[in-house]
């Protein structure tokens, strides 16, 4: 996990695939372009650039989990605006979430797939690579993986 504080400038590489979790916000200045025909923002870019900032690596840290099976959790980063989870199950594996009630959120599926059965009876697919939003007013979740396994992330406010 690398986190991009506000107003570090940045670039994203080519062959890359990521997942950015963000703070609400709808700007972003651009300041460079590899040659897109896409608007370019010096001027506003430099003039919120900060010459220190809280950007680099971020330590991941187990998260005590009530699960059993080897089904594991990973605190990726947490900041004031938002927090990074990563789940993973093994084959068949199932992870009960109650942590996030009354937040709105998403998670990435990022290996294998599951299903996802919420306290308000409504079930869900999660698919590799697609993301999907759980309403503020679910209050709780299972998590049951597939014969191949589950990773996903989980972002948050």
């Amino acid at each position: 996990m690398i986190f991009v504080d506000a107003g570090t400038v940045h670039a994203i590489g080519p062959g890359l695939t990521l997942l950015e979790t963000q703070q609400t916000s709808d700007i972003t200045y651009r300041m460079y372009d590899y040659g897109r025909p896409r608007e370019l923002h010096l001027e506003q870019g430099i003039a919120v650039v900060k010459a220190k900032t809280a950007a680099g690596p971020v330590k991941p840290e187990a998260l005590p989990l009530n699960a059993a099976h080897g089904v594991r959790g990973t605190r990726l980063i947490q900041q004031h605006y938002f927090t990074v989870d990563r789940f993973d199950l093994p084959s068949d594996g199932t992870l009960d979430i109650a942590d996030a009630a009354g937040k709105p959120h998403c998670i990435v599926a990022l290996e294998g797939g599951a299903t996802l059965k919420a306290s308000d009876g409504s079930e869900v697919e999660l698919l590799l690579g697609t993301a999907t939003v759980i309403p503020a007013s679910i209050t709780s979740y299972t998590i049951s993986a597939g014969a191949n396994g589950f990773a996903c992330v989980r972002s948050m406010p």
